[in-house]
């Protein structure tokens, strides 16, 4: 005897079943690497630039490294660099990061796992990238539940 599926499997089925079939049929490069590491540095606080702070990091967006500025190795010495599948800086926009990770939503939808992940320090703007604001500073929550609910046909907005 079948069990039944559990309510969210079942939505999600639901929702697969709506989607043309090239949706579900996830792109190559979205399965060569099973776990990408993005990383977004946010700008300096209004507080931080007053108080004559200085960027601790240089970032190198076109190959993803990270190297502790001048600054930083004055005072802490020699450190490592830093790898990232891609790196934001401060002027990155929402959608920009977001355009990032568009494709795990889109696999989730076609049947796959994924995860997006938010890790860092207190202040380092985790809650401004997964939730944002009004508009065009909406944050990837409310972006990939578009995402989602757009896949069924539904036209919706998400604040």
């Amino acid at each position: 005897m079948r069990r039944p599926l559990p309510p969210l499997a079942s939505e999600v089925r639901q929702l697969r079943a709506l989607l043309p079939p090239e949706a579900l049929d996830p792109p190559s490069e979205a399965r060569e690497l099973p776990i990408r590491v993005l990383c977004r540095f946010r700008g300096q606080s209004d507080g931080e630039e007053y108080r004559g702070g200085q960027s601790a990091w240089e970032l190198e967006r076109s190959c993803g490294i990270v190297l502790p500025s001048e600054a930083t190795s004055r005072v802490q010495g020699p450190l490592p660099e830093f790898a990232f599948d891609r790196v934001f800086g401060p002027e990155a926009a929402q959608d920009e990061v977001y355009d990032a990770v568009d494709p795990i939503v889109r696999e989730v939808l076609s049947g796959l796992n994924g995860c997006v992940m938010c890790y860092g320090q207190t202040s380092a703007g985790k809650t401004y990238t997964m939730e944002g604001g009004e508009g065009e500073l909406r944050g990837l929550i409310p972006r990939a539940l578009e995402t989602v609910f757009g896949a069924g046909g539904q036209d919706i907005h998400v604040r």
